[in-house]
């Protein structure tokens, strides 16, 4: 029985010695896939979220009075006033709204934002007389 117990552990120490033979070429191929697998998400993930992400701290950076904003909830508005995190967006004739900052997904252009006001008729309500 001890014979048997013995041969094992030599058998082992020879399957050792001859992976550590193999060097570097063993250890290479054998992390040449987590390597490439890195490399996909890299430049498949991590790389365009950081471009959008710096991308949408230059926009929230450069806003200033009078930019036509659309927010993440859908909400157009006109930059009234600009704080550190808060913007105050005139939505109508009538209403400001107080918003973060962050929460500005686009400046609409001249072109996109024409027609963003409703005109003060179509809220006038009619009364009855």
């Amino acid at each position: 029985m001890l014979d048997l117990l013995m041969s094992t552990g030599w058998a082992q120490d020879a399957t050792a010695t001859t992976a550590a033979s193999g060097g570097w070429s063993v250890m290479l191929f054998s992390y040449l896939p987590i390597v490439f697998i890195f490399a996909i998400f890299y430049f498949l993930i991590i790389r365009p979220q950081n471009t959008a992400a710096k991308a949408h701290v230059d926009l929230v950076k450069a806003l200033k009075k009078g930019d036509m904003v659309l927010i993440d909830g859908g909400l157009i508005g006109e930059v009234k006033q600009v704080n550190d995190q808060l913007l105050h967006l005139k939505v109508n004739h009538e209403d400001m709204v107080c918003v973060a900052r962050a929460s500005v997904k686009k400046v609409l252009s001249a072109d996109e934002s024409k027609g963003w006001m409703p005109q003060t008729e179509t809220f006038d309500v009619k009364r009855k007389k």
